[in-house]
């Protein structure tokens, strides 16, 4: 697992929270990827470091989100060339189902109006 762009771009309206710290939904709201990803990333070692302080439930820290964008700025080796691989792949398929969309006589491209 890799880090790749977002598939949703991030909330605009999104800010930082007052207390200094996200959950890990609201850091997920901010980032623009959902709670799964989040999960995914976490358990391949490239999600930010999570507190938990006794009896409140998990957070992510402003300097932990500002350390984990640092980190994929600096992405080398093997997770900058996996990255690159999941980023060119996602393209070919969105490019071959582009291609193929367009074939479909039910495409709007493809549609005739009826001229009244």
């Amino acid at each position: 697992m890799s880090l790749q762009p977002p598939k949703h771009p991030p909330e605009k309206s999104a800010k930082q929270p007052p207390c200094g710290a996200f959950s890990i939904k609201a850091w997920c709201k901010f980032r623009g990827y959902s709670v799964a990803t989040f999960y995914k990333m976490k358990r391949n070692g490239v999600a930010p470091k999570v507190t938990q302080p006794p009896g409140a439930p998990p957070r992510i820290t402003q300097e932990a989100d500002a350390e984990w964008l640092k980190f994929c700025d600096n992405l080398t080796g093997e997770k900058a060339a996996e990255a690159a691989h999941i980023s060119e792949a996602r393209r070919a398929r969105a490019v071959k189902a582009a291609a193929k969309s367009i074939e479909s006589p039910k495409h709007v491209a493809n549609r005739h109006r009826e001229v009244v």
